[in-house]
């Protein structure tokens, strides 16, 4: 990347050695989250070795939100976080997995912030973009957009694929559910999971043979 991603709030220490090594670090991070991810996907659902792998790219974010606040970016009030930075770290972690992937970042609000866990919503909106990128046909696009409705974030993901059947919708969500020969059919599974417990929620909003959108509502922050 020609830039750096993180941003310093004013009165943060950085310089240009400190901001070259956590770039760095996180592409260390993207390596390992890629690996660990290929892995995952050529997996037998119920593996042994399934549990580790998912304990050790839980990992792999904790690590992520220890370089957030490295840079600058280090949480707010208790149980928020800055949407626009996770969100483009996530992209990146996601091009990382996916090489040379083409992922279109929406514009939101440098202000947003949202309610929760921030590791847990980076880990169920890499897992919605991953599912996107795996529909994908080869050359396909994952589009990202935004809009905020009754104090909620709301990001779409849309793929380019040819989409689910009509038959299969109301199952997406369900553990070990997968449309195609490799992977646990795990990943929305546990995105839905993350974001219920957050107060959010994730949906599949539309399908068609020109592909599919989820959306993941993120709850605002609400400053007392």
């Amino acid at each position: 990347m020609s830039q750096h991603e993180f941003t310093q709030p004013p009165g943060a220490i950085a310089t240009p050695r400190t901001e070259t090594i956590i770039h760095d670090l996180n592409n260390v991070l993207a390596g390992i989250a890629g690996s660990l991810d290929g892995v995952l996907a050529d997996l037998r659902p119920g593996a042994p070795a399934e549990a580790p792998l998912r304990d050790a790219l839980a990992g792999v974010f904790r690590a992520a939100g220890l370089l957030r606040q490295l840079a600058g970016q280090a949480p707010g009030p208790a149980g928020s976080f800055a949407l626009p930075a996770i969100i483009a770290e996530t992209v990146r972690l996601a091009r990382g997995c996916r090489a040379a992937s083409a992922i279109e970042l929406p514009a939101l609000p440098a202000s947003a912030r949202g309610r929760g866990d921030g590791t847990e919503f980076q880990r169920a909106l890499l897992n919605v973009i991953l599912n996107a990128l795996e529909a994908n046909p080869p050359g396909g696009r994952v589009r990202l957009t935004y809009r905020y409705e009754a104090r909620m974030h709301v990001i779409s993901v849309t793929d380019e694929g040819p989409g689910i059947p009509d038959a299969l919708r109301e199952q997406v969500f369900e553990p070990y559910f997968t449309t195609r020969s490799r992977g646990s059919g795990l990943g929305l599974a546990s995105a839905r999971a993350a974001m219920l417990g957050l107060g959010g929620d994730l949906t599949l909003v539309a399908s068609s043979e020109r592909g599919t959108t989820f959306t993941v509502h993120v709850p605002e922050e609400v400053l007392s």
